[in-house]
């Protein structure tokens, strides 16, 4: 749910549902743009203490469930372990949103060609349980605009180690790929 929208260019937005059809300028365009939106941000600890808090809160145990893929081709979302072995669950909490929203403002005010915003329809909490994983995949996408780009926030909620912990947690990295790669 976390969208960047251009501060400069205008168009017109097509409706829910429409597949977009950018111009080759606009895709290509677009193509060069991508890297400079995958970036690594700050959150501030007081910020992540809020998400941990709100995840952790009873109305907030709604049941984890199997994580998705999508088919771009067959328009259709499915389970492949192959794939992608981790949990979700869907949050529509209005709070929720209001913290997102404050991440938002904080990363478009470092940025001199977009303005991010949040759209309030719901935010995926991913869990990854030991031997889960995700390889390279799509995911659904809400809104098909050729104004609008829409692009996933990822936020690690995991809280900080103490230098002498001993290391918990191993893994690889997430990789962000663009569209078509």
């Amino acid at each position: 749910p976390y969208k960047p929208m251009r501060k400069a260019p205008s168009g017109r937005a097509q409706g829910k549902g429409k597949k977009a059809k950018p111009s080759p300028a606009a895709a290509k365009s677009e193509s060069l743009l991508a890297p400079e939106l995958v970036r690594e941000v700050s959150v501030d600890e007081a910020t992540l203490a809020q998400l941990r808090a709100f995840c952790a809160k009873p109305e907030a145990s709604l049941p984890f469930e199997p994580s998705q893929l999508y088919s771009p081709t067959k328009d259709e979302k499915f389970h492949d372990e192959t794939q992608r072995v981790s949990k979700v669950r869907l949050h529509k909490e209005p709070l929720l949103f209001d913290i997102l929203e404050r991440v938002a403002r904080d990363i478009s005010a470092s940025d001199d060609k977009f303005t991010f915003s949040v759209v309030r329809n719901d935010v995926s909490e991913i869990r990854y349980e030991k031997g889960g994983f995700f390889r390279a995949h799509s995911d659904f996408l809400s809104c098909t605009s050729n104004v609008v780009l829409e692009y996933t926030l990822l936020l690690c909620s995991t809280p900080p180690l103490p230098p002498d912990a001993p290391v918990l947690c191993l893994g690889g990295e997430t990789v962000v790929h663009g569209n078509g790669a």
